[in-house]
Formats: structure tokens, C-alpha cells, sequence
């Protein structure tokens, strides 16, 4: 996607859509599975969407063509989209990670525990983030700082 504007020649690279991650509703769509079946489920998704995102990155970050601009709004976009992706492959990378803490929690016999207090995780939360390690007033207490 490229537009003529000024006469200085620069690449460009395609702008793409994105979509952020939608683990919790994937995770409430899978209510009557047990919880290794919808981790499994859960793995298998965050696998399929890491690599379409290291897929996309990678494309966008090869010029498509050659045009002229002159605007610097358009150069940054570029390299904004780019960190958008990056950003995104990121957070996917993490909650891949952290399902498959939860199925090594679950062999463990410590799933739906807390961390922290070993108190039980409500299965409200559970439901919504299966692979919460912290209750949540734990886990308000670790992004404040107060817990390391």
C-alpha cells in the first residue's frame, strides 16, 4: 500500500490489520472441557496465532515498493505498524508461555492454586484466564510492586 507524494524516494511496507489476543473468550467458549483438554485447546490456538503473527511481521518488514514521500507522518507509520507487530507477537509469545505453565502446574497437582498464598483461585477467574497462577488479590498486589 503506497501513495506519491513529493518527489524523495523511500520504501514502504504494506499496512495490516491486526487483532489483539482473545484468550478469554476462546477459554469461555470451552466451559465443558476439563481444564487439561481447554489448556491443550488453548496451547494449540496460541501456537497457530504466534506463528501467523512472526508470519505477518516478517512480511511487513520487506518493502513492497518504491515511492515517493515526502511526509514523515507516513515514514513513522511504517515503523509504528511495525512495532505494533512486534508488540503483539510479544504478549502472544507470553500467554503461549504461560498455558504452558498452567498444563505443567496441572501435572503437578497445583493448578487453580495460588502462587502466593496457596489459597484455591476462583473458577470465575479460572474460567476467564486459565492460566492465572495468582488469585486476584495476589495478583493486584504483584503489579503493584508489593509481591516480587
Amino acid at each position: 500500500m503506497a501513495t506519491a507524494v513529493g518527489d524523495r524516494r523511500t520504501r514502504t511496507t504494506a499496512v495490516r490489520r491486526v487483532r489483539v489476543p482473545q484468550v478469554a473468550r476462546v477459554a469461555r467458549a470451552l466451559p465443558a472441557a476439563s481444564p487439561y483438554l481447554r489448556l491443550e485447546e488453548l496451547r494449540r490456538r496460541q501456537r497457530e496465532e504466534l506463528e501467523a503473527r512472526l508470519r505477518e511481521l516478517r512480511e511487513s518488514s520487506v518493502p513492497t515498493e518504491t515511492v515517493d514521500v515526502r511526509d514523515v507522518e507516513a515514514l513513522t507509520d511504517n515503523s509504528s505498524n511495525s512495532g505494533v507487530g512486534a508488540a503483539l507477537v510479544q504478549i502472544t509469545s507470553r500467554t503461549l508461555q504461560g498455558i504452558e505453565s498452567a498444563l505443567r502446574r496441572l501435572k503437578t497437582g497445583t493448578y487453580g492454586k495460588c502462587s502466593e498464598c496457596r489459597g484455591d483461585i476462583p473458577e470465575a477467574r479460572l474460567l476467564a484466564m486459565p492460566f492465572a497462577e495468582r488469585c486476584r488479590d495476589c495478583q493486584e498486589m504483584f503489579d503493584e510492586g508489593v509481591l516480587v
